[in-house]
């Protein structure tokens, strides 16, 4: 079972009020620890010096994608197993299989109910955190 109380997420997402309701459907859930990016680069740094469970990044980000930052961490040998899950707004399948291939470990197509974010975030925990 997991802690919510005790996973730390990253929510990168550079549309204000997006990054809002995700959090809020976070805190609603019971996660208590959420830190939030506002683009990329502003992630990517979150993610090396707060150490997030688990990091929701949105595809289409200034100064860095939310792919590049994927692709980063898969890179480093230090997040290499940071569980990743994309959102976007595109829904070619493409988008998906790169994403995949990127090492995603899931993806979620907006808008995003709180149920399925949850739902996202709990499995893709349970496969990934020694609990």
């Amino acid at each position: 079972m997991i802690d919510r109380k005790t996973v730390k997420i990253l929510i990168a997402e550079d549309a204000f009020p997006i990054r809002m309701i995700l959090k809020s459907m976070l805190v609603d859930a019971g996660f208590k620890s959420i830190v939030e990016a506002g683009n990329g680069a502003e992630a990517w740094r979150l993610i090396e010096n707060e150490v997030p469970t688990i990091a929701i990044l949105d595809w289409m980000m200034p100064e860095m994608s939310g792919l590049e930052v994927l692709q980063m961490i898969r890179g480093d040998e230090r997040f290499k197993t940071l569980p990743v899950i994309m959102v976007t707004g595109e829904r070619e399948k493409d988008k998906v299989v790169a994403a995949i291939k990127s090492g995603a470990n899931d993806y979620i197509v907006k808008p995003v109910s709180a149920a399925t974010l949850v739902n996202k975030i709990v499995a893709v925990l349970g496969k990934t955190m020694k609990t």
